[in-house]
């Protein structure tokens, strides 16, 4: 995945395991679960849920 930079550009292909998932990803949905109106990535892995917030 591309994360987003402070200025709104893409940084480069991240391939490091998400925080709490680890490298194997089920699946990955996108929407505002905090409520700030940005669009938050969700990442699950088996019993594992990882929320990737927008800045």
């Amino acid at each position: 995945m591309h994360l987003q930079q402070p200025g709104g550009t893409l940084g480069g292909y991240a391939t490091n395991p998400v925080d709490g998932v680890g490298p194997h990803e089920d699946a990955l949905a996108i929407g505002d679960v905090t409520g700030d109106g940005k669009p938050d990535i969700v990442v699950v892995a088996y019993d594992k849920v990882a929320v990737l917030r927008q800045r």
